[in-house]
């Protein structure tokens, strides 16, 4: 059985969101984008202007869940004692746009004491030639407190010349999983000469 959001693993995550910052604030990011990608209504242009229709860019499939995170408003996902699965849409991703290769970390624990492994795939979809190439498995081994997983390294990015589908996504997986947050590093501006 999964084991609760107790006061010590909720202890435990916060203190593992603010310690970047307490560390002397390197230049990535604190966190925050889970709720932010997926608490928000994306619209899809795709089909012609002014007639978009609104998307989220979060779904669950199998045995996972979306639950509140370390605050009311917050949202994170549990993947239950069956394997389960989160998959996000490129499109609602803004380090996916920019040419630069970029790097995506989860602050992620395993629900049970033994521990477990969380999954992750990014597939461009049918977006054509132009994008860069889908990424196979990878996995990272979890333990009952929440840590910061890098996921993606050095992923290329994509320049935009066309449009991302539904079907370019970013998705985790996995059984008996706690996924609290997402981060990335601020993206180099391709026209600085620093």
């Amino acid at each position: 059985m999964a084991e609760p959001m107790t006061v010590r693993r909720l202890a435990a995550a916060v203190l593992a969101l603010g310690a970047l910052t307490a560390l002397g604030g390197c230049s990535v990011a604190e966190g925050g984008f889970l709720t932010e990608v997926c608490g928000a209504e994306y619209t899809d242009f795709s089909v012609g202007f002014g007639e978009g229709s609104t998307y989220t860019a979060c779904s669950v499939s199998g045995d996972a869940a979306q639950v509140t995170g370390t605050t009311a408003d917050s949202i994170a996902f549990r993947f239950g004692p069956d394997t389960g699965a989160l998959q996000i849409r490129l499109s609602a991703l803004p380090l996916a746009f920019n040419p630069q290769p970029f790097t995506a970390e989860v602050l992620a624990a395993a629900s049970r004491p033994e521990g477990s492994t969380l999954y992750r795939e990014l597939t461009w979809g049918a977006c054509g030639p132009e994008c860069p190439d889908d990424l196979v498995d990878a996995s990272a081994p979890l333990v009952a407190d929440y840590s910061w997983l890098k996921m993606l390294d050095a992923v290329p990015g994509f320049d935009g010349r066309v449009t991302l589908g539904a079907d370019a996504l970013l998705t985790f997986r996995g059984a008996s999983v706690d996924l609290l947050d997402l981060r990335w590093p601020p993206q180099a501006d391709p026209y600085s000469f620093e």
